[in-house]
């Protein structure tokens, strides 16, 4: 909205030669600026005047009111506003004070973030994988290894018995 005021002065309507009696313009062309069109406005706002165009020029031809739709879109400007931003910001880190990132390679810098994780995840799968196997080995020879200590064990729990028996019977 702030928008549309600050370029109200600049910006063409154009009004079709049958509305150009209702809505006070005098315009040979058919286009006239907005500080040309004199609307009769129900309020003092400028939405009103703005409403009050719409109404005029038969923007309103569904019967809703303008003023809600310009609203809804003003508040949609808004959030889409911010979410650019916190892009701009999430990409690029904090801008500091009374700054702002440019917004015009965004789709690229997040493809090269995308890109960037993807190849990362790809590395950390591979790495996964490479331990996993090592892992495997040595849960092997883990095995391995106590499978000799159990028998040797053994074989140190019979030489014990052997040795028992052989002083028992001298």
């Amino acid at each position: 909205m702030a928008a549309l005021r600050a370029r109200a002065s600049d910006a063409s309507v154009r009004v079709l030669p049958e509305q150009r009696d209702s809505i006070g313009v005098d315009a040979p062309c058919g286009y006239a600026t907005w500080g040309e069109v004199e609307v009769i406005a129900t309020g003092d706002t400028e939405l009103d005047a703005l409403a009050a165009l719409a109404v005029a020029v038969g923007l309103d031809a569904d019967g809703a009111d303008p003023r809600a739709e310009i609203d809804h879109l003003d508040a949609l400007l808004a959030r889409q506003r911010a979410i650019l931003t916190g892009v701009a910001n999430a990409l690029r880190g904090d801008p500091g004070p009374l700054a702002s990132h440019s917004h015009h390679d965004l789709a690229e810098r997040a493809a090269a973030v995308v890109a960037e994780r993807n190849a990362a995840v790809a590395d950390a799968a591979r790495a996964r994988a490479a331990y996993a196997i090592d892992l495997d080995g040595l849960r092997a020879e883990v095995r391995r290894a106590d499978d000799e200590r159990a028998a040797w064990r053994e074989r140190v729990e019979a030489a014990e018995r052997a040795a028992a028996l052989a002083d028992a019977a001298r």
